[in-house]
């Protein structure tokens, strides 16, 4: 393949939390744009090569996930690729995703006496494969076993181009220093097994028997060693920290073609945790960093609007109603606010919700088999009593058991949970959260978060919180243990706990939250809330920095205020003349929040917080 251009990773200076300090620069390299992504290859060569590349700590980041362990199979090779392809997506998208080594390798039907090489298993999840999908929706567990995945895998993989072959030295540095990790395959001789890894770069003796062939991951070089930064697959104990160096040309590790990806297309249950509200990044577009939208459309129903990821042009596409009999639209479907949208592990269709007239919950969703909107019905319960007694705007969560959760104000102020049955479409109500005239309003604040789950458990899944506007005019947060184990006595309780309470002079307007993914070490690591509301007329960004939220859960009580003490942090102010905030999104470019806000007017505006704080982008058609 002649390498012509690259499609680098947008290498600029990641933005960081409010409050955490700017991040440090990735060597001197800036593109020419924020949203460019592929450049020609003489202007890289330009530029020259840095000395050293380390993808475990750029720009004072660490970009790949927890090293893993293959056990007694000859599954390296399948390691190497998967290990390639979910760094990528941290590296060009910012977000953890922990992918499944077995549904590369069983998936392929092979056994674990069987080798290959990494071109191999890429070519598969390129091809025939579909992608690959996370850790839980195929657990590994270094045995010959059937391929037997979740059954949403197809909206749970992430989806790869071709690979590129890389084949000299000075084209793998490059990679390695405009793109990503790239796999390589290496001999193991006897040697190999006794190194001192804290010593020296391993380089074979010339004269220990071979072991045989081994394929690992190339996380970077270091040129005053003289030796590739090598990522391991058996396990922490290996080397240091499973990592270790092999020096430049030794055991063969320069003899043959390595290979690198870029322009990869995360799923939805990737991005599940980090947006919120009318707005969802999906992956559509070149570079599958598509703003999808759906907002209210004054003459009932909604309207579908997208912005391209490449261009930033906005779109408007089609207008969903559902209508009577005269051609008028339904009771129900005129709209209060603006509806909830989320890409699910359903095919990637998109999911929408949103309080309508008449007290009613609606819900749509876009089919990609059949490439339509379909609406499905409003949302009862058996019971009639509480039938159309809803009375505030939606938090709509696709949950970690594949179902959707819903936390919506009843007109009597309290505050409810419901769940739909992906199964049966039944919504069921699930729990009172908070009792009759406490709250004034919800919004599209509930997240189905990674505390507590463990991703090497196939039915654990992770708390759910959300934020509620009370009628103190005060904000509070409620969360509710979670796990999918039948066996656990937590999948049982449904008890949401009330926790910390934070702000004031908060009127009816709508709370909006989501999970980052700052501050994380790897894809275990609970990321903070970020949280936005609407508050005389600005804009209030309110952060909780959850390093330690599984260890020390929060507990009921006052919060302070304005950078004072307590775990909620009123940490910027912007806008004016603002009436509500509709959505936020932790996001693909360069790690920043994209916001839609609503002036007094009822217009909508795209918001960007960057290391320059928060900006207006541009005003969102309708």
């Amino acid at each position: 393949m002649i390498w012509s251009t690259i499609a680098v990773s947008n290498l600029t200076i990641p933005v960081t939390a409010p409050g955490s300090g700017p991040a440090l620069a990735i060597e001197t390299f800036t593109p020419a744009s924020s949203n460019s992504t592929i450049i020609p290859r003489g202007e890289t060569k330009k530029r020259g090569l840095p000395v050293s590349v380390d993808w475990r700590n750029r720009g004072g980041l660490n970009w790949l996930t927890s090293i893993q362990d293959q056990g007694g199979c000859e599954s390296c090779w399948v390691f190497s690729a998967t290990a390639l392809i979910e760094t990528m997506v941290r590296i060009q998208h910012g977000m953890w995703s922990k992918r499944s080594e077995a549904d590369i390798h069983d998936s392929m039907g092979v056994s674990c006496a069987q080798t290959g090489g990494p071109d191999g298993a890429l070519t598969w999840a390129a091809g025939t494969g579909a992608g690959v999908a996370d850790k839980q929706c195929d657990e590994y567990d270094g045995d010959d076993k059937p391929w037997f995945p979740c059954g949403d895998r197809s909206g749970r993989t992430l989806r790869i181009p071709t690979y590129t072959s890389l084949n000299t030295v000075a084209d793998q540095k490059q990679w390695l220093a405009d793109v990503g990790p790239i796999s390589a395959c290496f001999n193991v001789y006897w040697d190999f097994f006794s190194w001192d890894w804290a010593k020296a770069p391993y380089k074979y003796d010339g004269t220990s028997g071979l072991d045989g062939g081994h394929c690992i991951l190339l996380v970077g070089y270091d040129d005053n060693e003289g030796a590739w930064i090598m990522r391991n697959s058996w396990g922490p104990y290996f080397g240091v920290n499973g990592y270790g160096n092999l020096t430049y040309g030794t055991a063969q590790i320069d003899n043959w073609t390595k290979f690198g990806i870029t322009n990869v297309n995360p799923d939805p249950w990737t991005r599940k945790r980090h947006h919120n509200g009318c707005l969802y990044q999906g992956g559509n577009g070149a570079i599958h960093k598509n703003f999808e939208m759906v907002r209210a459309n004054p003459a009932g129903g909604l309207t579908q609007i997208w912005r391209d990821g490449s261009s930033w042009a906005w779109s408007v596409g089609s207008n969903l109603v559902a209508t009577d009999s005269t051609g008028k639209p339904q009771v129900g479907q005129y709209v209060n606010g603006q509806p909830s949208m989320l890409g699910s592990s359903f095919n990637r269709d998109f999911e929408v919700l949103f309080w309508g007239d008449s007290g009613t919950l609606n819900h749509w969703y876009y089919s990609e088999t059949h490439g339509g909107w379909y609406f499905t019905g409003q949302l009862n319960y058996p019971t009639s009593a509480v039938q159309n007694s809803f009375s505030g705007y939606p938090g709509f969560v696709e949950t970690d058991d594949s179902n959707f959760a819903i936390v919506v104000r009843n007109s009597d102020g309290s505050l409810w949970e419901s769940q739909r049955n992906t199964k049966t479409g039944a919504f069921t109500f699930e729990a009172v959260i908070s009792g009759p005239a406490t709250v004034l309003q919800s919004g599209p604040a509930l997240v189905q978060s990674n505390v507590n789950l463990d991703q090497n458990d196939p039915l654990s899944a992770g708390n759910l919180y959300v934020v509620a506007v009370l009628a103190s005019g005060k904000m509070q947060m409620f969360y509710r243990p979670s796990s999918n184990n039948p066996f656990s006595p937590v999948s049982m309780n449904k008890t949401w706990i009330p926790t910390e309470v934070f702000g004031s002079g908060i009127g009816d307007t709508a709370p909006v939250m989501v999970q980052d993914y700052w501050r994380t070490q790897d894809e275990n690591t609970p990321g903070g809330f970020q949280l936005l509301i609407a508050v005389n007329g600005v804009v209030q960004h309110w952060q909780r920095v959850n390093t330690d939220i599984a260890t020390n859960p929060p507990v009921a009580g006052a919060n302070a205020g304005m950078l004072g003490p307590g775990k909620w942090q009123h940490v910027l102010t912007f806008g004016t003349g603002i009436r509500n905030v509709w959505s936020l999104v932790h996001g693909s470019f360069n790690q920043a929040l994209e916001a839609v806000v609503e002036d007094m007017a009822g217009n909508l505006w795209h918001w960007e917080y960057t290391n320059a704080g928060w900006n207006v982008v541009a005003e969102i058609p309708s």
